[in-house]
């Protein structure tokens, strides 16, 4: 739909106002005339020749008024009249490209002290959240047969069986009070860790020893598929960005007084979780062909004539390679995702080099190699692109390189996602590629700030057709995916969110609610970074047994502390935790900045439910543009997270927490009006014009010499004398009436004088032209006047 602006909307009115003023009068003349009769009053004729001069009639018809120099008009009024004719088209030009200037805005006013109340999410976000009345903090270790750090070695209970010793799920106070400590002043609107929690969840009591523990556990679910939004959005208790990936936590409150007519803004540093990725191609390409099924309903049954393409990433085996190192010092300061995904894409292509059996007369980019179909690894690879549920790489019979390894045996098949979406697959966390190209962990590996939630996969693009896209399906062409191979990690971050409220008088509500920017928090100096920090719970841990705690400490009281790793930057990794890729929240454990980041993003590399179902064509169109470069590529685990963790997370932190009274300073807007002064260069002209005939008339009033020429009785007298029935009159009677006698006076003695300027009148009147052909120039030019004055006319008194 085209849109205008208000200036454009006026420019236009004001065409069709001129096309008004200028045709209007032409059809009234035309009207006028028809009704006149042969006989009028000489008033009568000169009120209409006003009427007929003051429109375009006598220019269009070339009439006497049109006459120039060749008939003897004098130069300075033709100039005059050409100087006329410019100024009123100009006007016209400037009364069409004026109000084009014209437009609106909406621009900052002054700031308020507003009042802030919860907004509430109309979506499907809000519905299925659940109250957060019920919502206990708690947590376990071990499966619960381990007490978690602080947990009185005395408080057990009896597990349902009578048999099992479980621990309470309580955190102690001092704990929640160090985790609290970096966020809990007057106006800091970021979230601790227990202040970002499970959506969904449920509550049960266990009785046993005569004690109740009321316990809360976390429920994964998947609400609203929401990463086809390609924007910032706000749903209940969270700022997504679906454009690069993340999650902000902030439970949603909008300012509703004093009443801002235009809306309000404001900013607040909140606390992100997002995830970092890097892919690598790993120069390797799967062509099929689909093979159609005869009486088949389904669209394609198998694929056929399977082939790899080697664009480069073929290497000929060696005994034992050199594989790229990634730097595994200091984790915190740099994961090197870039080093991981390339040891991983080095690893693969040895591996499937090996398998091909590639020597260096076969091993040249651009050669295609055909699995026998008697190959397990051809059968892995036959249901890529035909709505099989996965696709695998099959189990390759080498040993790892490293020998002596743990990870020397057979290494298992590789597992993946539905093909139809993209195939985003991890490594199994006890072959090589995981523990030595990957997250270098292993589920009894001691926790610590360095070690990292870092998960690794392939990255299989969707099929895209080695044809035009827009063509009809044709089974028999060659479709193509890339594999590439990313590295990601979750990190906490602080951000600068700008909100944009707009109040619609219906209450507050979360759909008036939008952001207009996201930048991560800019720090002057190093020592307004803040301080994170990560549970230190001593010997005997492993990352299987404990998820740890981290958060924004106050450095003044823990940064020093022996029961924390701690470390000052502008964002935290977070810490690994050992997962086996099917989310099954722990009974009790309510900690979900804790667990959930990692397990989500170890289920998004190794088969996440959520992301499983047949995608529509925009998600494949996405897909398939997000997998052109590498660059790209760092989107699909990035954003799948993102859409997963909205599903799964909330923040309960809202504006009336970090500031009881509930106000806060937000920035009001106001209207203007703007305006482009290009389009007001004719009204400027036309201004000029106007200044300048001013001054010139000014200028001679003032001088003797055309003043009394210039006086409104002069002009008066000039334009009574001009008046065609006066002349009319003069002409036929002189004596009647003195021609300078004013208007009253010549109404009454001469007006009502009836004239007859038809042709028809010329014989009747038998005029002749005396004296017109003999005496002076002079004598001739007044005969010839006089005589065409006459011409046709009759006059009676009344």
């Amino acid at each position: 739909m085209v849109e205008f602006t208000i200036g454009e909307v006026a420019g236009a009115v004001n065409v069709g106002l001129i096309f008004l003023q200028i045709t209007l009068p032409l059809l009234q003349v035309l009207v006028l005339v028809g009704l006149l009769r042969r006989k009028e009053s000489a008033v009568t004729w000169s009120v209409v020749s006003r009427f007929v001069q003051s429109t375009l009639w006598p220019s269009l018809l070339r009439s006497d008024v049109t006459a120039g120099r060749r008939e003897g008009v004098k130069r300075r009024v033709i100039v005059m009249d050409y100087l006329a004719l410019f100024t009123t088209v100009l006007v016209v030009i400037a009364g069409v490209l004026t109000p084009i200037g014209l437009g609106e805005n909406v621009v900052p006013g002054p700031h308020v002290n507003a009042t802030f109340e919860y907004a509430p999410d109309p979506t499907v976000f809000g519905e299925e959240t659940v109250s957060r009345s019920g919502y206990e903090i708690s947590r376990i270790c071990g499966a619960g047969r381990l007490p978690c750090p602080g947990v009185n070695l005395n408080d057990t209970i009896l597990a349902p069986d009578n048999s099992t010793v479980l621990y309470e799920n309580y955190i102690p106070t001092n704990i929640t009070k160090c985790f609290r400590s970096g966020v809990g002043k007057i106006g800091d609107f970021r979230s601790n860790p227990f202040q970002i929690q499970y959506r969904k969840y449920f509550t049960s009591t266990s009785e046993a020893n005569m004690t109740a523990r009321f316990n809360t556990t976390g429920e994964a679910i998947s609400i609203e598929d929401i990463v086809l939004l390609d924007k910032i959005d706000v749903r209940e208790g969270l700022v997504i960005d679906l454009v690069n990936g993340g999650l902000g936590f902030r439970n949603h409150t909008v300012p509703t007084s004093p009443a801002m007519k235009r809306g309000a803004s404001w900013t607040e540093d909140l606390l992100f979780i997002e995830i970092e990725s890097a892919c690598i191609d790993t120069n390797w390409s799967i062509e099929f062909q689909v093979q159609e099924a005869p009486f088949s309903w389904a669209p394609y049954a198998t694929s056929a004539d399977l082939i790899l393409l080697n664009r480069g990433g073929g290497v000929v085996p060696q005994t034992k390679p050199l594989f790229p190192q990634y730097d595994a010092r200091n984790q915190q300061l740099n994961p090197d995702l870039m080093g991981r995904a390339n040891l991983a894409a080095k690893i693969f292509g040895y591996i499937l080099s090996n398998h091909l059996n590639l020597t260096i007369s076969n091993s040249t980019a651009g050669e295609r190699y055909h699995p026998s179909q008697n190959d397990p690894f051809w059968f892995e690879l036959a249901g890529f692109g035909t709505g099989g549920p996965s696709l695998g790489f099959g189990s390759f019979a080498d040993n790892s390189p490293y020998n002596g390894s743990a990870a020397s045996s057979v290494l298992p098949e590789i597992v993946s996602l539905d093909p139809h979406q993209f195939n985003l697959s991890a490594f199994n966390t006890t072959t090589f590629f995981e523990y030595f190209a990957c997250r270098a962990t292993n589920a009894g590996d001691s926790p610590n700030i360095d070690l990292l939630a870092i998960e690794c996969g392939y990255v299989i693009a969707p099929p895209q057709p080695k044809h035009d896209n827009r063509e009809a399906f044709d089974i028999e062409k060659y479709w193509t995916s890339s594999i590439q191979v990313c590295a990601s990690v979750p990190r906490g971050i602080l951000k600068e969110v700008t909100f944009l409220y707009n109040d619609t008088g219906k209450g507050p509500s979360l759909k008036d609610l939008t952001v207009s920017q996201i930048k991560p928090k800019i720090y002057s100096n190093d020592d307004e970074r803040p301080i994170w920090g990560v549970e230190n719970p001593g010997q005997g841990w492993n990352i299987s047994t404990i998820q740890l705690l981290w958060g924004i400490l106050d450095g003044a009281q823990y940064k020093n502390s022996s029961h924390l790793w701690t470390v000052q930057k502008e964002h935290l990794y977070l810490p690994a935790s050992s997962f086996d890729g099917v989310i099954n929240l722990p009974y009790g454990d309510s900690m979900a900045s804790s667990r959930a980041p990692s397990d989500l993003l170890t289920d998004v590399y190794r088969g996440s439910r959520i992301f499983r179902d047949s995608l529509t064509r925009q998600q494949m169109r996405k897909w398939q543009n997000a997998t052109a470069s590498p660059k790209t590529t760092i989107l699909i685990p990035n954003l799948m997270w993102t859409s997963s963790a909205a599903n799964m997370l909330v923040g309960t932190k809202s504006l009336v927490d970090a500031i009881p009274s509930g106000k806060y300073e937000v920035k009001t807007f106001r209207h203007i009006i703007t305006y482009n002064y290009v389009y007001a260069i004719p009204g400027i002209l036309c201004l000029f014009l106007w200044m300048l005939w001013a001054i010139l008339s000014a200028t001679m009033l003032i001088s003797t010499r055309f003043r009394s020429r210039m006086s409104l009785r002069a002009l008066k007298s000039l334009i009574n004398r001009l008046s065609v029935g006066r002349a009319l009159v003069a002409a036929s009677e002189p004596k009647m009436c003195d021609i300078n006698a004013s208007t009253k006076v010549w109404i009454a003695k001469a007006g009502r004088v009836k004239v007859d300027i038809t042709d028809d009148a010329k014989e009747e009147n038998k005029l002749l032209l005396n004296g017109s052909k003999s005496g002076s120039g002079q004598n001739f030019a007044q005969g010839k006047i006089q005589s065409v004055s006459r011409v046709g006319l009759r006059s009676n008194t009344m």
